[in-house]
């Protein structure tokens, strides 16, 4: 089974998905839509796709770029020239007016494609996706950065990051440590609290109708 559940949930909710919806593309169209073509010999640039009958032509690039979010987010490839230069290309369509959500959210999106390096746990998720599709669930958009904690603190376990809590119970602060590749890094509530905030107000600013 290709990706995660909150890997799946990502996808179903990126900007470039949304879009295609609205070119009426359905469920069933988006599942089928993958490279078909990606072989190590084959440039990335080269790689191929079956473009269903009735596409509108400015949807045409966003094909591609669909494939390559699936790709990257679902397949979790290593390392390579191939997934460098799928960064790239994901990050360059992002930047361009078909996907225009605000540039606050267009450089976050960039720095996403082109900076996995600071991704964490075995599944290519960020903090700062983890925390964002966290907020976009239904159930818990009317939840405070509080009452999330403990849901994170669980995300974290899923991908494999070994979350630990802690508390001072003289300032009554709290943070959680969890293994970022080998080494131990921690996220205090007060950040959590942050990207909560932010994770938000991207999702509230949608794209444009």
């Amino acid at each position: 089974m290709r990706g995660t559940k909150i890997e799946k949930a990502f996808v179903a909710e990126h900007p470039i998905t949304s879009r295609l919806k609205k070119f009426g593309f359905t469920e069933d169209q988006l599942q089928q839509l993958t490279f078909s073509s990606n072989t190590s010999d084959t440039p990335f640039e080269h790689w191929s796709f079956r473009i269903p009958n009735g596409v509108a032509a400015e949807a045409y690039r966003l094909l591609k770029a669909y494939c390559t979010l699936k790709w990257l987010i679902l397949d979790n490839p290593p390392d390579s020239d191939h997934k460098r230069n799928a960064n790239d290309y994901l990050a360059m369509t992002l930047a361009e007016a078909d996907v225009v959500i605000g540039q606050r959210t267009r450089e976050l999106q960039s720095r996403r494609a082109k900076k996995l390096r600071g991704n964490v746990g075995d599944n290519n998720m960020s903090i700062s996706m983890i925390v964002e599709t966290l907020c976009s669930k239904p159930e818990h958009q009317t939840e405070t950065a509080k009452q999330l904690w403990n849901h994170f603190i669980s995300e974290l376990d899923v991908h494999s990051l070994s979350p630990k809590e802690h508390a001072n119970e003289t300032t009554k602060k709290f943070w959680c440590n969890y293994d970022f590749k080998g080494r131990e890094k921690s996220i205090s509530f007060g950040q959590f609290a942050n990207l909560t905030s932010k994770a938000r107000r991207r999702l509230k600013s949608g794209l444009p109708g």
